[in-house]
Order: structure tokens, then C-alpha cells, then sequence
């Protein structure tokens, strides 16, 4: 699972090759058809009728067992089937978020005082590494990262090694990862790292900045560059992509536009999160802003987190339960 993937791109929804024949049997032709001769059909004829009285044979016994079947469906059998029917039907989707840690989220200690991360930067669309981003670690209240705790450009690979300072309540910071041609992205860890992350929480997709004028326009949208972005993935307790949450900013205007995903396409009209757990803002005020998520089913916070829309830039992260 890609938390760092921005989801509401998923716009870009990939037309799936045609699939031939899976049955890994051979093709019948015409000329296979025509292989038998006239001896060949006789034979088959007088196969036929010697079979035919053991077939009707069969379906009576065939006929009366059904029979015996349909006067034994009081004793509970049939229910048994349709209750396990109704099991598989329910394994069928995804299993309903779990929200048993609301009210009692604590995050752990690091036992090291810094960790060296290794991350990558790629294209979100061709998924090809970005050589040459600019990527900064970045103190929570350093709005501008104008004072990086530790800068380095990405290789060939895409790949960039950072040393990034613990303390003693983890990195509670962002990472700004900056490339010509593609908007700028704030990576923030609203969970401090206190551990080296998983390889996925390492890659950071970037959006070049003709696709994202392409995709808010068909959200409607034209992008302010005055303004900034948000988009989140929201976590239950797992943490997993969860559904049923909604996302709020306390600076959000007149100008800003709510955007969640809905089966797979951004939707300006929906209110509150799919499966994909995908929601975001754009054309956001610049400045310091409170990001907050919601169970919609019961009213319960979920999440609240404080950080910067800086103008032109996307602010980008996964949005588990906060303490």
C-alpha cells in the first residue's frame, strides 16, 4: 500500500488489456470439424443408440433423487446454504475499518538518536525516477524549510540518503521534495517517525505540473498559484485505507474546493472518503492550517494535525488517528 502515492490521481484510470481464451485448451477450426469421415459418424450413431436406454435409465434415478431432496428442505438445510451464501457475500469486500483505538492512540519512543533514510522520487504517471529533485528535511515550525536539518538531490535511481534527527519523541517534521517541471511536495509525518519506515512510507510520486492543471480541471478547477494543496489518506486503527471519513480545514474559503475519490475518479460532491480513504483540498489559503478527519457514521474525531499550505506546493501524507 503507497501512502505516499497521491490517491486522488487515480483519475488517470488505466484501460485494461483485452484478455483472450484462459481456458489453456485448443482452438477448434473448421477443418478440425471436417476430420471424421462417414464410417466415423456411423459408428458414433450405433454408440449412441447403445447408450441410450442406460441414459434415460440415469435420469429417472436422477429425477427421483431430486424429488427426495425437495421433500427434505424443512430440516434446515437449505438455511445452512443461504447462511453460507451470506458468508461469502460478506468476505467479498474489504473488511469494515477499525476504529477500537479513537481516545487511546499512543505513539512510541526511538532508541536512536537519528536514523539514516534512504527515499525515492517518481513520476506518478510513467512511475520513472526522478534524477535530480531537491529533497529537504524540514522542522515542523521551519514553514519554509529555510534552515533544512539535511539536503540532498536524488541519483539516477531517484534515490536520495538523509540523515533524519529523533530526539526523544521521534521527527515530527516534513520533507520537502522539489524537481523542475513538477509541483513541489511537503511530505509531512503527522505519526513521528521514531523507527525506519517501511520501503512504500520512503516513496514520494510527484505530479509534473501540466497533469495536475489536467486533473483539477476536470474537477472543475483551475489551480490559484497564490494558494496550496492538500491531499490526505485517511487511516483507521491498523492502520488501513479507511471509508466513511471526512476532511476538514479550518482555513478553507470560498475559493477552496473539497475534492474526495469515489470509485476511482475525483468527486467535488461527495463528503467523505471511499475505500481509498483519498480526500484533499484545492486552492487552499497559504499559511499555518489545522487538518482535522471525522467518523462520519458516529461524529467521533479521528484526527488533527497542524501544518503549512505553502503557496504553489502540495502538502501530501497518510492521516492515521491522533492522540
Amino acid at each position: 500500500m503507497k501512502h505516499g502515492k497521491w490517491m486522488l490521481l487515480l483519475a488517470l484510470v488505466p484501460v485494461a488489456a483485452a484478455c483472450g481464451d484462459d481456458s489453456g485448451g485448443s482452438d477448434v477450426t473448421a477443418d478440425d470439424t471436417g476430420a471424421d469421415d462417414g464410417a466415423g459418424a456411423d459408428a458414433d450413431a450405433d454408440a449412441d443408440a447403445d447408450v441410450e436406454p442406460e441414459v434415460e435409465a440415469e435420469a429417472e434415478e436422477e429425477a427421483d433423487a431430486e424429488t427426495t431432496t425437495d421433500e427434505s428442505a424443512d430440516d434446515g438445510t437449505t438455511e445452512a446454504a443461504e447462511d453460507a451464501g451470506d458468508e461469502v457475500a460478506d468476505d467479498g469486500g474489504p473488511p469494515p475499518p477499525d476504529w477500537s483505538c479513537l481516545g487511546s492512540v499512543v505513539w512510541g519512543t526511538p532508541i536512536e538518536a537519528s536514523l539514516d533514510m534512504t527515499g525515492t522520487a517518481l513520476d506518478y504517471v510513467t512511475d520513472a525516477p526522478i534524477e535530480g529533485a531537491t529533497v529537504k528535511v524540514c522542522a515542523r515550525a521551519d514553514a519554509a524549510c529555510a534552515t533544512p536539518l539535511d539536503e540532498g538531490t536524488t541519483d539516477a535511481a531517484g534515490q536520495v540518503t538523509l540523515t533524519v534527527p529523533l530526539g526523544t519523541t521521534g521527527f515530527d517534521g516534513y520533507f520537502e521534495v522539489s524537481a523542475t517541471g513538477y509541483v513541489t511536495v511537503l511530505r509531512y509525518t503527522v505519526e513521528p517517525i521514531t523507527e525506519m519506515p517501511g520501503a512504500d512510507a520512503r516513496v514520494v510520486s510527484m505530479v509534473d505540473t501540466t497533469t495536475f492543471a489536467m486533473l483539477a480541471a476536470a474537477a472543475g478547477v483551475t489551480p490559484d498559484p497564490t494558494r496550496g494543496h492538500l491531499v490526505v489518506n485517511a487511516l483507521d486503527c491498523n492502520p488501513t485505507l479507511a471509508a466513511g471519513v471526512s476532511l476538514d480545514v479550518d482555513t478553507a474559503d470560498v475559493s477552496s474546493t473539497a475534492v474526495y475519490m469515489v470509485g476511482g475518479l475525483p468527486s467535488t460532491s461527495a463528503t467523505e472518503t471511499d475505500s481509498s480513504g483519498a480526500a484533499g483540498f484545492i486552492n487552499l489559503p497559504a499559511g499555518a492550517a489545522t487538518i482535522s478527519t471525522t467518523l462520519v457514521s458516529t461524529g467521533e474525531a479521528i484526527a488533527s494535525t497542524d501544518i503549512t499550505i505553502r503557496a504553489g506546493a502540495a502538502a501530501l501524507f497518510p492521516l492515521p488517528p491522533t492522540p
